[in-house]
């Protein structure tokens, strides 16, 4: 019988910049703080739930093995191995490059730039920049 795992609780961390949900965020320079990832090296620390604004309190989901809802940078398969991609906005595009950082499979097939899917939350050297 297959079984399905909870998500735990979102943290709260306080958005750097102006955030909006379903995008990779990394930590930011303050204390509690992020912002979005920035390069296919980025240490993703999880993935925002809401859309706020500069200041504000962001929820994010930063559990690994969380089924999470991330935004598209291009067309994505099922199954692929996911990374940032490197615009500074947290969206997502299949693996490639020997120094990419894996943050994630896709359970849903992406068609183009800004489409939603579901991906199991993954990541790999979280704390790196």
């Amino acid at each position: 019988m297959a079984t399905s795992k909870e998500n735990s609780p979102p943290i709260s961390l306080m958005a750097e910049e102006a955030i909006v949900a379903h995008r990779l965020v990394m930590v930011g320079v303050a204390a509690d703080s992020c912002l979005y990832t920035t390069a296919i090296t980025s240490g993703a620390v999880g993935v925002s739930l809401a859309t706020e604004a500069s200041g504000e309190s962001l929820a994010v989901q930063s559990t690994p093995g969380s089924v999470v809802k991330l935004t598209a940078q291009a067309a994505i398969s099922v199954g692929d191995l996911l990374m940032p991609h490197s615009s500074g906005l947290g969206k997502v595009v299949t693996l490639s490059g020997a120094t990419a950082t894996p943050v994630g499979r896709a359970l849903q097939a992406a068609l183009a730039d800004l489409d939603v899917i579901e991906v199991l939350f993954q990541p790999s050297n979280i704390g790196t920049a």
